[in-house]
């Protein structure tokens, strides 16, 4: 992706954070809000987009966006837990009282 122009939008009506991929839809996560607290509920990536990282950017780039706005995660997506647990600069994001799935590390990549 080094020439491409990636950026990440708040599909708020919907609920889903998208990657955008030189205009072109690449990946959703998709979420619920309750305050402060964004609970992560599944991460989707269209297949032509498939294997070049574009969930973990996604991932990531939500997750710092969070951190930037004072908000904390809750994981019950297994790839956003399994994404965490590989990536512990990440874990200051996750709700300390209800971090969903967080505290298991089972979460598996699809």
């Amino acid at each position: 992706m080094e020439a491409e122009k990636v950026t990440i939008t708040d599909n708020k009506e919907a609920g889903v954070y998208e990657l955008w991929v030189d205009g072109q839809t690449a990946a959703g996560l998709l979420y619920n809000e309750a305050g402060t607290r964004v609970t992560i509920l599944a991460t989707a990536v269209f297949p032509k987009f498939r294997g070049k990282g574009i969930a973990g950017n996604l991932l990531g780039g939500v997750l710092d966006l969070l951190r930037a706005e004072g908000r904390t995660a809750t994981l019950t997506c297994p790839f956003a837990t399994a994404f965490v647990h590989s990536h512990p600069q990440y874990a200051d994001v996750v709700d300390p009282t209800f971090p969903g799935n967080a505290r298991s590390g089972h979460g598996r990549i699809h």
